[in-house]
């Protein structure tokens, strides 16, 4: 992605709000029910399950989908083989690599350290980073959450193609990039980093003394009872995880997951996604007063129009609805999770096929219900 000037402003000093069409919509969790422009019907989950059983049929499309609406799943299903060798479908259950998706929960992390008093994000990072250079001491915990910091992109510098199958650490990932020079002074330009993201991993294993997959598990997997999501290991024996495919004839490319770490690590299912999504959009996962703040902070993301960047998450319209999510891409799969915020809706695409644009499809299931592509 290619870096931008922008006018770092708080976009409202407590919450966000984002024009869509002719009314103003505000970013936080409705507490009143929402008024739907338009009840889901059988015809409406017909549709849709057809639209997606013709992708999948053409070869555009290998993976799950879930939809939901006010708590209730409208739709949960799998399309397309998660092992084209030995003929296993996808299902909801099936274990898909999420890529950037990661990066929420990692946010989300450093959040809920920040409600238990571990941190704050206005913290310079060099508090948590041994031997810190000095060009990074402007640098804070929001910068490399919204991707502000200046700090080079890992993936981007010279001889990353020839680490890609090591495992690593993220120690080691990090001297990578730690005597590189500023790309800009931190807080005056957006530019998508999973460098920031891999320092932010580091960062809440020095916080909590834990690994970063064994804070997750503790404080998110299990107490939310997403017993399908993880952290993947090329080496662990994981149930039902999917196989990535360059193309429905090539496997894809390998990588070591060591190397993604708090940037893109993670496996899970829609089902699972879907339960994460109930929890943070209702203020189980962080507070209202944290949660608030991060939307007030957001900034504009130049590479999205119309979108704002907020602590690995994105605050997108999409066919007239205020939507919040991200989604990931990392070798042989792709993802997408987003919420409705007036309309109380999730949608969640995990694919196993690279090839497979899920903005595209995310777009269409959103316009199915709101009249945009019939």
């Amino acid at each position: 992605m290619k870096s931008k000037p922008i006018s770092l402003i708080p976009v409202l000093c407590a919450i966000v709000l984002l024009s869509t069409g002719n009314r103003n919509v505000t970013l936080a969790q409705e507490t009143a029910p929402a008024t739907h422009s338009q009840q889901p019907n059988e015809d409406t989950i017909s549709r849709i399950d057809t639209y997606l059983s013709g992708l999948t049929d053409d070869g555009s499309f290998s993976g799950a989908v879930l939809i939901a609406r006010d708590g209730e799943i409208l739709l949960s299903a799998g399309y397309g083989m998660a092992n084209l060798e030995w003929d296993v479908p996808n299902t909801p259950d099936t274990r898909f690599r999420i890529g950037s998706l990661t990066k929420q929960f990692t946010a989300m992390s450093i959040l809920m350290l920040q409600d238990r008093g571990s941190l704050t994000v206005q913290d310079p990072i060099c508090q948590y980073i041994e031997d810190c250079p000095t060009t990074w001491e402007a640098i804070t915990i929001e910068h490399l959450l919204n991707h502000t910091s200046g700090i080079p992109e890992f993936s981007r510098l010279p001889g990353y193609q020839q680490t890609v199958t090591l495992p690593t650490t993220p120690a080691q990932t990090i001297r990578r990039f730690i005597d590189e020079p500023l790309n800009f002074q931190p807080g005056t330009i957006w530019s998508y980093s999973n460098s920031g993201y891999v320092l932010l991993g580091s960062i809440i294993e020095q916080v909590t003394g834990q690994t970063y997959n064994q804070f997750l598990d503790d404080n998110i997997f299990e107490p939310l009872g997403m017993a399908d999501t993880g952290y993947d290991i090329n080496t662990a024996i994981i149930g039902h995880r999917a196989e990535g495919y360059a193309n429905l004839n090539r496997r894809a490319s390998y990588i070591d997951m060591s190397l993604p770490y708090a940037a893109g690590g993670l496996y899970s299912t829609v089902e699972d996604l879907y339960r994460w999504n109930q929890a943070l959009y209702s203020w189980e996962v962080v507070s209202q007063v944290s949660w608030d703040a991060m939307l007030a902070g957001a900034v504009p993301a130049p590479d999205t129009p119309d979108a704002f960047g907020a602590y690995g998450l994105f605050i997108i319209p999409i066919h007239g609805q205020t939507t919040i999510g991200n989604n990931g891409e990392i070798s042989g799969f792709r993802s997408n999770l987003i919420h409705l915020t007036t309309e109380n809706m999730d949608f969640v695409i995990l694919s196993n096929l690279e090839t497979v644009n899920t903005n595209r499809i995310r777009n269409s299931l959103v316009g199915t219900f709101f009249d945009e592509d019939r």
